[in-house]
């Protein structure tokens, strides 16, 4: 065989080893026997390009654990020394995520100065989160000191105390305390559902409001609670503080105290108060100035009994008066009517009443004399109104006596 041919058998046999290692073929018979020891050579050259072919695919695939060949395959030796690096780095980082941040790297070049880098930043990062659970820790302890205080101080208070979270849930209630402060179960139960169905506009903090029961068929009585509104941290959460305390015999006694007790009207008192409120709610009514004719000639004649007989009677005439309306007995014999309605002819309908009252006494002449005043024309101070209606008396009264002497 001549050397040309020799030469292009291991030529092409090379070539398949670098491109087409797998298919490498090549039969040492037909060579002659000089070339034999270099085709057995390239033929070891085969076995470990194709080690190597193999072992570096597998870690190209992420197989760090790929089993290396034989140490003795000299084209295996970075290699096998590089997934060595790797697999350490790889435990290294293992150590890391279990808090070990003192792991370094000084065997990879840049790639072990980035690993260094993520790894300090990592630590950072840890101990800024361990800060930040410390504080939260130390917060929630302190929250929680403070609930406790806050429940203690609630056990010696003699109000009912709902908290109740910003799902609608009850988070605290101490009923015990409610019920010893003789608050009806009927009426815990009420309010609360009251309470835990309550609008509250997201802005609003603190509120003061009331909670009114009308009689029924369970209650004869008229209940009031009155209701403190405070928004408080709750489990790390908003939650709403209500304070409920019964205030019904208070505002029997202030109905009491504005009522009076002869006619059951409101009293004087009350009747300041309507005209400021109602000045200072911006709205517009009238004031009607009553006063009784002759009351003091049926005392002297007939008894006080009598007398208090007329004045009566005059109240529950003027009851006659349509709504809206708010009647009050100053005193004496005089009576102020605040209506809140401009649709009525007022003048027409009082000498109705007159008419009505002189029909039902035949002993003597029951009457009354009034004057009106307006905030739309007499302006809203409450003196000068008091003043326009009670001159404007006056003069209905001296046109009524000059009347009966013609």
């Amino acid at each position: 065989m001549k050397n040309k041919e020799v030469n292009d058998i291991l030529f092409h046999f090379l070539s398949d080893v670098l491109y087409n290692t797998k298919h490498a073929e090549m039969n040492l018979d037909e060579l002659p026997e000089d070339a034999q020891d270099l085709a057995k050579g390239l033929l070891y050259l085969k076995e470990c390009v194709l080690e190597l072919r193999t072992f570096s695919k597998g870690l190209a695939d992420g197989h760090i654990n790929t089993k290396p060949p034989a140490k003795d395959n000299p084209l295996t030796w970075d290699i096998r020394a590089m997934q060595g690096s790797i697999t350490h780095m790889i435990w290294q980082a293992k150590q890391v995520t279990q808090g070990d941040f003192d792991q370094k790297v000084d065997f990879m070049g840049e790639l072990s100065d980035v690993f260094n880098a993520m790894t300090l930043e990592i630590k950072k990062r840890e101990e800024r989160l361990v800060a930040e659970a410390n504080v939260i820790a130390k917060q929630n302890t302190n929250l929680e000191r403070a609930q406790d205080l806050l429940k203690r101080i609630i056990s010696f208070v003699d109000e009912w105390i709902v908290i109740i979270g910003k799902n609608g849930e009850t988070i605290y209630n101490n009923a015990e305390t409610a019920e010893k402060i003789e608050i009806s179960p009927y009426h815990l139960e009420a309010i609360r559902d009251k309470l835990c169905n309550l609008h509250v506009p997201s802005d609003e903090t603190t509120s003061s409001f009331e909670i009114v029961f009308t009689p029924d068929e369970k209650y004869d009585s008229t209940y009031y609670f009155s209701v403190m509104m405070n928004e408080i941290l709750w489990n790390n959460d908003t939650a709403r503080i209500f304070i409920i305390r019964d205030i019904s015999k208070e505002k029997e006694i202030e109905s009491i105290a504005f009522v009076d007790s002869l006619t059951n009207t409101n009293n004087r008192a009350y009747g300041m108060q309507y005209l400021k409120e109602q000045l200072d709610a911006g709205e517009d009514f009238q004031i009607i100035f009553i006063d009784m004719d002759m009351l003091k000639f049926v005392n002297d004649t007939y008894g006080h009994k009598e007398g208090d007989t007329y004045i009566i009677s005059t109240a529950n005439a003027l009851r006659k008066l349509p709504e809206p309306r708010t009647i009050c007995r100053l005193g004496g014999d005089e009576f102020l009517v605040i209506a809140n309605s401009y649709e009525y002819d007022y003048p027409a309908l009082l000498n109705e009443i007159t008419e009505e009252l002189k029909s039902g006494c035949t002993q003597y002449e029951r009457s009354f004399s009034y004057g009106i005043s307006n905030t739309k024309e007499d302006g809203r101070n409450i003196k000068q109104l008091l003043l326009f209606a009670d001159e404007r008396m006056y003069q209905h009264k001296f046109a009524r006596k000059k009347e009966r002497k013609n």
